[in-house]
């Protein structure tokens, strides 16, 4: 998404929303964007909001998200909705890094350092 698209995009949500703006990240994986999509989208949603609260919404793999991306989260009140599909035999069957190595390890850590971040984060399951 270009930075004029991501502009309009937010200033029509915001500018026509209600008290309530809510905005969903998903689709491939979001965080491919890098924080600084994200940081952006944070200031035009102050930029454009009048007195709104606003939530975001984050489903993710974890597998980019670091301290520097838990400490956003957590200081905009993100909500992540992890992917993890059960227990790592199962997970590890289907959700493969480019490497082709299982990744339940990686979302295990990533999980961990949401919750010690404070970070408000659920599950994402496919069964």
């Amino acid at each position: 998404m270009s930075p004029k698209t991501l502009e309009e995009v937010v200033k029509q949500v915001m500018t026509q929303g209600t008290k309530e703006v809510s905005f969903g990240w998903q689709g491939g994986e979001p965080t491919l964007m890098g924080l600084d999509f994200f940081r952006q989208v944070v200031g035009l949603q102050q930029h454009y909001g009048k007195n709104q609260s606003v939530g975001n919404g984050l489903q993710t793999n974890g597998l980019l998200i670091d301290r520097d991306w838990a400490r956003f989260l957590r200081e905009y009140n993100f909500l992540v909705g992890l992917s993890i599909d059960g227990p790592e035999e199962i997970h590890d069957r289907y959700r493969l890094t480019k490497g082709e190595k299982g990744s339940w390890n990686s979302v295990e850590n990533c999980a961990t350092l949401l919750l010690e971040s404070d970070v408000a984060v659920n599950s994402l399951t496919v069964v």
